[in-house]
């Protein structure tokens, strides 16, 4: 008896140690349930010098890949980096420990970029290579949305609806998106943009940018069929920000229609801080409504928030208006001021001529000067020059508030209405009994000419006043 008594005590002593080894060891796996979550945290916490929080960590798809849920860096309540799923694969699970990775797989991201004076991420100090060698993992990332509100004077989103990121080679990364922007501020526009571009991840550049797509911009513009090329694009260590070999292409149907194509070229280009500045830019631009083209070269463009100043412009017009084929080729310098919404334009030559076939036609040269008030809708040049040899001085303005809203006055010293005659398509027929009518269309402008002689055929008149003011019949006087 007394032997069996001793034997229940002893196994009641054993199931009470039991019970209590296991009730201790499911308070330290209750305790430490989430150990690798903070331990993890707390390291990337002292890399990357921002609070970090993730909210679980579990093994993904394959057995080698690592599963992050809900990581957040930065502030708690306004993360600056919130990812709700991140697949980390690689060789084995120690190798994702250890930091061997081969690829990374994010969802669900919402990036905003950090406040003035708030503490950004260092992100190099965690960025390193795959498989310990100098390859850098391949990145894919899925439903991301950078908001752009704290960029000074912007505001808007960038949604990514895939980002791919492949090794291209030794600290290269071949780069795929396919993006969606939309900009509040400072102006309205909607893009739907595909990006394939190289980033040397070593000397932080990106290089072989091409993107493709569709912008819709204020007033019911849209460019079609868009496409930007740059050779490079990279930063300095001042801040700066350089790129070469920018280029460009569209077609932009305007609200009512109109179609014109648009082309552009910027070999080279700098920023630093609010100043942009570069040697030279192209633009090109044709449409089909008047069979018209406008070719223009800016040399030493140097702008900033202030506005834009451009030492040198050179730029050509051709179009045809029914049988008048007309050329206009210009040089100026020009300074835009944005505070005070105006452009001031030293022509420093000008030469319009409208030729029909055969060739004949009037040409004027001449230089001058002009000011515009955006900001009133107003515009005044004076140019200084010859009309078919003769010399001739011409006020050209336009008001946007007037009735007609160009004008122009001068004075020439001879003018033949014979060769401004045969400037007319017309030549027989109804159509010679409308001459008149053609030669003088119905145009929004007010002409004032005072001409020392003025002939027509036979008849000669000194001391003309030649005036000409829109209205049903088009007349002059």
């Amino acid at each position: 008896m007394g032997g069996e008594r001793l034997n229940a005590k002893r196994r009641w002593l054993i199931y009470a140690a039991v019970a209590l080894a296991a009730g201790v060891a499911l308070a330290m796996i209750a305790g430490r349930r989430h150990w690798l979550e903070a331990r993890l945290a707390r390291e990337l916490e002292v890399r990357l010098g921002v609070p970090v929080a993730i909210g679980d960590i579990g093994v993904a798809d394959g057995i080698s890949a690592l599963r992050v849920g809900r990581l957040r860096i930065g502030p708690a309540r306004s993360p600056l980096l919130a990812i709700d799923s991140v697949e980390i694969s690689a060789a084995s699970i120690g190798d994702a420990l250890a930091g061997r990775i081969d690829r990374v797989r994010a969802t669900d991201v919402r990036w905003r970029p950090a406040d003035a004076g708030e503490a950004a991420p260092a992100w190099t100090a965690v960025a390193g290579g795959g498989n310990g060698s100098d390859v850098p993992p391949e990145i894919i990332v899925e439903q991301a949305q950078l908001g752009l509100e704290t960029v000074p004077g912007v505001g808007g989103r960038l949604v990514l609806s895939k980002l791919t990121l492949v090794p291209a080679g030794a600290g290269v990364m071949r780069l795929s998106a396919d993006t969606r922007l939309s900009v509040t501020a400072p102006a309205d526009l909607d893009a739907n943009l595909s990006v394939v571009a190289e980033v040397d991840l070593r000397r932080a550049r990106v290089r072989s940018v091409d993107i493709g797509g569709r912008l819709a911009l204020p007033g019911g513009v849209e460019a079609q069929a868009l496409r930007l090329r740059l050779a490079e694009l990279g930063s300095g260590k001042d801040g700066s920000l350089g790129g070469r070999g920018g280029g460009g292409s569209a077609f932009v149907r305007a609200a009512d229609g109109a179609i014109v194509g648009v082309a552009w070229s910027l070999p080279e280009f700098a920023v630093v801080g609010t100043r942009a500045t570069s040697p030279l830019l192209s633009l090109a631009a044709t449409g089909t409504a008047l069979g018209a083209g406008v070719w223009a070269s800016l040399e030493a463009v140097d702008g900033d928030a202030s506005g834009l100043r451009v030492e040198r412009l050179a730029t050509r017009m051709v179009a045809r208006a029914a049988a008048v084929a007309i050329d206009l080729e210009a040089s100026a310098s020009l300074a835009f001021s944005r505070p005070s919404s105006t452009l001031a334009v030293a022509i420093g030559a000008l030469t319009l001529a409208a030729e029909v076939e055969p060739p004949d036609g009037l040409r004027l040269h001449g230089r001058g000067a002009m000011q515009a008030d955006l900001a009133a809708g107003t515009v005044a040049a004076r140019i200084a020059g010859t009309l078919d040899d003769s010399p001739v001085t011409l006020d050209v303005g336009y008001r946007a508030a007037a009735s007609p809203p160009f004008s122009v006055a001068g004075e020439l010293q001879r003018l033949d209405l014979g060769r401004l005659s045969s400037l007319s398509p017309a030549r027989d027929g109804e159509a010679q009994q409308a001459a008149g009518g053609e030669l003088l269309p119905h145009w929004p402008l007010s002409l004032d000419l005072r001409v020392a002689l003025l002939e027509a055929g036979d008849v000669i008149v000194e001391g003309a006043h030649l005036r000409y003011r829109p209205d049903a019949q088009s007349r002059a006087e």
